[in-house]
């Protein structure tokens, strides 16, 4: 992804890599991460797609690595992360 980002913006990916760092306090991996459980979490509460099509739909390819990813960044698996009652997370369906 970095090299790909660095090479249609024509700058060096390190460069990249280091000012996205500092401006963010992200490294690119950790947001690009931070964005696809952001949008599972959206799709866990606002449909009925089943874990492992919404793993694939936001980009992990590892249904695994995308559980263990899930929980490290919050804190409980998908699947309880969804019968967890709505207000628990303050948002509501749309």
């Amino acid at each position: 992804h970095l090299k790909s980002v660095a090479d249609r913006l024509g700058i060096n990916g390190s460069y990249l890599s280091r000012e996205f760092k500092k401006n963010t306090g992200f490294t690119v991996m950790e947001f690009i991460s931070f964005k696809r459980i952001w949008r599972a979490k959206e799709l866990l509460l606002n449909t009925d797609t089943q874990v492992t099509e919404i793993a694939f739909q936001v980009g992990y390819n590892n249904v695994t690595h995308f559980h263990w990813t899930f929980k490290k960044l919050i804190g409980v698996s998908p699947n309880k992360y969804r019968k967890l009652p709505r207000y628990y997370y303050h948002l509501k369906k749309h």
